[in-house]
């Protein structure tokens, strides 16, 4: 019996189909046997550990040798452990049944926990996990990072911002055109700008054009040759107060030696300036203080001691009459001694009290008692004081013995300097800032302009002023008002006479 034609070329076309399905069929086997031969590769020998867990059971069914080596464990010891056992949650991300585990992860979940080790220790760590199904069964793979060295370089980054956002000195951040990219907290508190005002300006916002333009130069020659610089700068704040700084500024460079930006971390040294200058000032002070008491003291002294060695020496030679001018001249040396050395303790009372008694000042009554004081010297020098209305003096506020010291002091000196005979007026202005101006006019030859400016100057060493008697005097007056928020001054010209001053806050 004959085989159909027909049949055999269809039974031919199917064998070669058969064929190249087989052919194609195996190709994918190669290519599957090599897929699975190198993601078994990855697999086992990932830098990072893999486990494979049971949905159903939340046990590990399977994990790679990272993973066992980086807990401790043999390999087959960690299989079957529930996961639960080293994966410490520290978020309420937590899967413990099916259901969670569907719901917590759609597509890959990533988070961060702690997986805990054979011995105890505890492994921070970054978690990759995604659902996976194998032959039908519910699988988790977590691909699990160790981050310690990350955590560790995070810390070490949240302690060098807290340092930096928490110092006590300002620290600026600029690119290398100046322009400020960083501001820490205090740099805000001290100059009064916002991080968004300060951000993208020039640090010469600051500049108060008091600091040298020569500081500004050297700084930025230091800068253009990768050098550190440091200095001092006397800048001003938003508000327009001017404080002095003392600043490090350095390059930053990257990890090729190349300079990107510049850090500036800057201390207010304010109170330590004005300490310097207060320093100084007390030490020119201390000096002219000693030259003024040696000055007024020596004078006195030299008339006792000339007046005494006479009178131990000449004694029997000498009438009645000149013992007893003599003897009044002693006394009057006496008290001209005792006045000085009250007037320093009144100034060293002044410079010492830290607090000041302040209360309205019955000003009339303070005139009358500095008068009473100097009724001696009234009659003696024949002097005519006139007092402007009182009932027209506003009140003001002070400390009443104080001021009674500045009026003793002007009057006296404008009796002593006044004209023959001396011809004072005594009043009081009300000025337009709201104090209260009191002054003495006297008919004296006046004071040169040229010697004005210096006339209250603590411990002046105008000679002829302090020959005259108004160093010490005009010192004292001029720290009283001022402890009492005020001011003094004079106007005078030769041959005008001279009005002393003083202001004082008006009582609200």
């Amino acid at each position: 019996m004959g085989v159909d034609t027909q049949d055999w070329e269809q039974a031919q076309a199917r064998i070669a189909q058969l064929e190249a399905e087989l052919a194609q069929l195996q190709a994918q086997t190669k290519k599957f046997r090599s897929d699975a031969e190198k993601y078994y590769h990855l697999y086992q020998y990932s830098s990072d550990s893999i486990f494979i867990i049971e949905v159903s059971t939340g046990a590990i069914i399977d994990a790679n040798p990272d993973a066992a080596r980086r807990l401790g464990y043999p390999l087959e010891e960690l299989i079957g452990l529930p996961l639960s056992q080293i994966e410490i949650q520290d978020d309420s991300w937590q899967a413990q049944s099916t259901s969670s585990w569907r719901s917590a992860i759609s597509g890959t979940h990533v988070y961060e926990c702690r997986y805990r080790a054979k011995d105890g220790s505890l492994i921070p760590v970054e978690v990759s996990s995604r659902l996976i199904t194998i032959e039908g069964r519910d699988l988790i793979q977590n691909t699990v990072r160790n981050i310690s060295r990350r955590k560790r370089l995070e810390e070490r980054l949240r302690i060098f911002e807290r340092a930096v956002e928490q110092s006590a000195n300002t620290i600026v951040i600029t690119d290398t055109r100046g322009n400020i990219e960083y501001v820490n907290p205090k740099f805000v508190h001290l100059t009064g700008y916002s991080r968004e005002e300060a951000y993208g300006q020039n640090p010469r916002i600051l500049k108060s054009g008091q600091t040298d333009p020569a500081v500004h130069r050297e700084l930025w020659q230091s800068l253009v040759e990768g050098k550190e610089w440091v200095g001092e700068f006397i800048n001003m704040k938003k508000n327009g107060e001017l404080y002095w700084e003392q600043a490090v500024i350095s390059p930053i460079r990257n990890a090729t030696g190349i300079v990107t930006h510049y850090l500036a971390v800057k201390e207010d040294i304010t109170a330590r300036k004005m300490a310097e200058a207060e320093r100084e000032r007390l030490i020119e002070e201390l000096d002219a203080f000693s030259h003024t008491v040696a000055h007024d003291l020596k004078n006195p002294l030299a008339v006792l001691m000339g007046f005494t060695e006479m009178l131990l020496d000449e004694l029997s030679q000498l009438s009645q009459e000149e013992i007893h001018e003599m003897l009044l001249k002693l006394h009057q040396t006496e008290h001209k001694l005792n006045n000085i050395i009250n007037e320093l303790l009144l100034l060293a009372r002044v410079r010492e009290l830290a607090e000041v008694t302040i209360e309205p000042l019955d000003m009339p009554s303070i005139v009358a008692e500095a008068l009473k004081r100097l009724q001696d010297l009234v009659e003696s020098s024949s002097a005519q004081i006139v007092l402007q209305d009182e009932g027209t003096w506003q009140i003001a506020v002070g400390h009443a013995s104080w001021v009674e010291e500045v009026w003793a002091n002007y009057i006296s000196n404008a009796i002593k300097y006044g004209g023959t005979p001396p011809q004072i007026t005594i009043g009081s202005t009300p000025e337009e800032d709201g104090s209260i101006r009191f002054w003495v006019r006297d008919n004296g030859p006046g004071i040169a302009s040229e010697d004005i400016p210096d006339l209250f100057q603590r411990f002046s060493r105008l000679e002829m002023i302090q020959a005259e008697g108004h160093g010490l005097g005009l010192s004292i007056v001029q720290r009283i008002v001022s402890r009492l928020k005020g001011k003094v001054s004079v106007q005078s010209a030769p041959g005008e006479g001279s009005i002393f001053s003083f202001t004082l806050p008006a009582y609200q």
